[in-house]
Parts: structure tokens; sequence; C-alpha cells
């Protein structure tokens, strides 16, 4: 398994190529996160209450995931307290 660039073909071994996918996959998700923020900003306030309306418990869908995680494991999350499990699964 090479490790650095190969100086025969300039090609980076495995370790190269895993480090560039982080570093690209961690760019892609800032950008993602920013776009959909601005677009959430952008809506128009009363489609959003209905959104949040009809969702479970008015929760966003990680959050609905992580409240489901829990209950299969047989525990529960503290009410006022989803927000990190629902970041986790996000």
């Amino acid at each position: 398994m090479q490790q650095m660039i190969d100086p025969d073909t300039g090609n980076a071994g495995t370790l190269g190529m895993v480090f560039r996918s982080a570093i690209a996959g961690a760019i892609g998700v800032w950008a993602v996160d920013r776009l959909d923020w601005f677009l959430f900003r952008q809506e128009d306030p009363q489609a959003r209450q209905l959104i949040d309306h009809v969702r479970p418990q008015e929760l966003d869908p990680a959050h609905v995931a992580a409240q489901k995680a829990v209950t299969f494991m047989g525990t529960s999350l503290h009410p006022a307290q989803p927000y990190p499990a629902g970041v986790a699964i996000h």
C-alpha cells in the first residue's frame, strides 16, 4: 500500500486519496449547510409553519430519527434535550 505520492507516476497513494476525500467531504458538507440555511431564511414563514406543524412532535427528520433510535434501544431522550442526538444523527 502506497503512503505518499509515487515519484514515478505522481499519483497519491491510498493515504493521500483518503485525506483528499475527507477534505472534499468536509467542504461539501459545509457548503450544503450554508446553502440550506440561506434557503431556510428565504422561505415564507407561513409555509415553514405549515411544514413544522405536520412533522412528528414538530421535530426535524434528524431529531425524529434520534427519537426512534433511542426508543428502539429501550430508553428515551429528555424532552428538553433532543438537540445533541439529532445533530449526531444528522
